[in-house]
């Protein structure tokens, strides 16, 4: 089995930042605010694109859903590698089915709601209609490349150009709706503010110094480290805990021993093979073939978690 979180999170959600007084206004309330029912304790997932968080965050948030936590998944890009929305919806419904097979059921009906953020940011919420402790939240900006360099389909937009610096803004792949950095980071604050979290789970910071299994010519995508850096913004900049965060290794973690295996294995497979009924560039049909699958299949046997302490930033 691959173990919990380390116990030094807290058993309760972090107090926010400011605590309102009777004097002061009330603050506005986010769309997405979902306290999660009989005070179970939050899994958040913030990640770059829709089958990250089956390859580098579990069998994490399997053992969270099934053991009655509130797990709310978030996907700041559409992963839409330049193929338009055609190609996203499919990417959505496996995701469905992934999250429904992580759950232990089939055949759910999903719901669809579009919210406006505090921030202003169009996002589009997902959800089974039989859990309200599930759901699963999509920003829609353009995939970034492996590379960073974007797709001529969004305008060579990419997460890692807007955080260089390089661009100033970008266009979200279903509404066309114009971000800012600053809008995009305020609104992952609005996020953590609205779900509070007592895990954060989220990708390794491209600014981070620690390299695991860092190899240039077998890079991580480009969208990974990008998410990574904005999250990390975001909690700093809000004050949250530190402990409640964890940085999910992706792709370079093929160079670190294989740590996922038995149940644990079969169920991460499983969730990711329904997954990629939808999604052609990773289909795979068997244990087997997902597991030779390249890049993929190196990912689905190993989960590595590290804390903000233990990654070594500049």
């Amino acid at each position: 089995m691959i173990p919990p979180l380390t116990p030094d999170a807290p058993t309760s959600a972090p107090t926010p930042l400011v605590e309102a007084t009777p004097t002061e206004a009330p603050q506005p309330v986010s769309p997405l605010a979902a306290p999660c029912p009989d005070g179970a304790s939050t899994t958040v997932s913030i990640m770059a694109h829709y089958d990250d968080d089956l390859l580098f965050a579990n069998p994490q948030l399997i053992t969270a859903l099934r053991s009655g936590e509130c797990v709310h998944t978030v996907f700041l890009t559409a992963g839409d590698a330049g193929k338009g929305m055609g190609y996203v919806e499919g990417r959505e419904r496996g995701l469905r089915n992934a999250y429904d097979a992580m759950r232990g059921v089939s055949g759910v009906e999903w719901t669809t709601r579009d919210v406006t953020l505090l921030t202003g940011m169009h996002a589009t919420v997902i959800a089974p209609a039989d859990d309200a402790r599930l759901t699963i939240t999509l920003l829609r900006l353009p995939d970034g490349n492996l590379n960073g360099s974007g797709f001529d389909a969004t305008g060579r937009a990419s997460l890692a150009s807007m955080n260089a610096g390089t661009i100033s803004e970008m266009t979200q792949v279903d509404t066309g709706a114009i971000v800012t950095r600053d809008q995009l980071l305020a609104s992952v604050q609005e996020i953590i503010a609205a779900f509070q979290p007592h895990q954060l789970i989220t990708l390794v910071p491209t600014e981070a110094t620690m390299h695991v299994g860092d190899d240039p010519r077998r890079p991580d995508h480009s969208d990974h480290g990008a998410v990574g850096s904005l999250v990390r913004a975001a909690w700093i900049g809000m004050g949250y805990d530190a402990r409640t965060v964890r940085y999910a290794v992706g792709y370079p973690g093929r160079d670190l021993e294989a740590n996922v295996e038995g149940q644990d294995l079969r169920l991460k497979i499983d969730a990711f093979r329904i997954y990629s009924e939808d999604d052609p560039v990773s289909r795979c049909t068997t244990d087997e073939s997902c597991l030779a699958l390249k890049p993929f299949g190196t990912s689905l046997q190993r989960l590595y978690l590290y804390t903000d302490a233990e990654l070594v930033f500049p």
